[in-house]
C-alpha cells in the first residue's frame, strides 16, 4: 500500500514494490496459481516485471506492462478518474485504442496503426490533464506530503518486511498505532481520523517563477528538504 509516495522519498531501507513484489511472485497463493493455473515459471514473471528482458518475445511482453502506451496507464487513468469522480482519465476510446494496437517493425514492441492514432493522442492528453488537475492538486498534494513525513518520522521503528504484506486497512492502523504520543500522529490523525484535516499550503515554488530557488531545491535528498521544512515552519510560527 502506497508504494509510490514511500518511494518517492527514497529512504535506503525502502525496496521498490517492484523488487518487493518478487518475494509474492515466488512463493505462497500467486506463484501456485502462477504454476499451476497458469503454467508459467514464476522466476520468469518475476524477471519480465523487475528485470531487463533479453528476448524478444520478453521485451514484447515488457512493452505492454510499460510504454508510451501500455495496459498500466489505460488501467489507473480508467479506475483513478472514476474514484476520484473526474471525467478527465475517461476522455479516450479505451476499446479503439486496443483495436489498434500492433507490433512494431522490430516485432519486440507496441505500435499503433493509424486507425489508432486519435485514440492514443487522446490517452497521452487525459493522462496530462489526470496529472494537472488530480494527482498535483495541491490537496492530493498536502495529503502525499503528510503520508511521507508521517512514513519518514516511523519508519526507523519499524518492520517494514511485515508492513508491506499489509492490506492498506491493516497498514494505515499500524502507522497510528505507531505514532500515538508523536509528531506523527496529528499527520496521521488528519489523514485518517474521523475528520479530515490536511495541511495548507505555506510556499509554493516553481520553476517558471523562482527558477534559482527551485534549482537549489530540486533532487535534494528527503532528510534535507525534512529538515528545511521544520526551519521554514520556525520562522513562520514566530512570523
Amino acid at each position: 500500500p502506497f508504494c509510490h509516495p514511500i518511494e518517492d522519498i527514497q529512504l535506503p531501507s525502502v525496496p521498490t514494490h517492484e523488487l518487493f513484489a518478487n518475494s509474492f511472485l515466488l512463493e505462497g497463493e500467486i506463484a501456485d496459481a502462477l504454476r499451476h493455473d497458469w503454467g508459467v515459471n514464476p522466476r520468469d514473471v518475476m524477471s519480465l516485471v523487475s528485470g531487463k528482458p533479453g528476448t524478444r518475445c520478453s521485451r514484447l511482453l515488457r512493452s505492454m506492462l510499460s510504454g508510451p502506451i501500455d495496459i498500466d496507464k489505460m488501467d489507473y487513468l480508467m479506475r483513478d478518474s472514476l474514484h476520484a469522480g473526474v471525467p478527465y482519465g475517461r476522455n479516450f476510446d479505451q476499446s479503439r485504442l486496443v483495436r489498434s494496437l500492433c507490433l512494431n517493425q522490430e516485432g519486440n514492441g507496441l505500435a499503433i496503426t493509424d486507425k489508432g492514432k486519435t485514440a492514443a493522442e487522446m490517452m497521452v492528453f487525459a493522462r496530462y490533464v489526470m496529472f494537472s488537475e488530480v494527482y498535483w492538486h495541491h490537496g492530493v498534494r498536502s495529503a502525499t506530503a503528510m503520508l511521507q513525513r508521517a512514513f519518514y518520522l516511523l519508519h526507523g521503528g519499524l518492520d517494514l518486511d511485515a508492513l508491506f504484506r499489509l492490506t492498506e486497512g491493516a497498514m494505515i492502523g499500524q502507522l497510528r498505532q505507531a505514532a500515538e504520543g508523536g509528531p506523527a500522529e496529528p499527520l496521521l490523525d488528519g489523514l485518517f481520523g474521523p475528520t479530515r484535516r490536511l495541511y495548507k499550503r505555506l510556499l509554493q515554488v516553481t520553476v517558471f517563477q523562482q527558477p534559482g530557488l527551485y534549482q537549489r531545491l530540486a533532487r535534494r535528498p528527503y532528510p534535507w528538504l525534512a529538515a528545511c521544512a521544520e526551519q521554514l515552519a520556525a520562522l513562520a510560527s514566530t512570523a
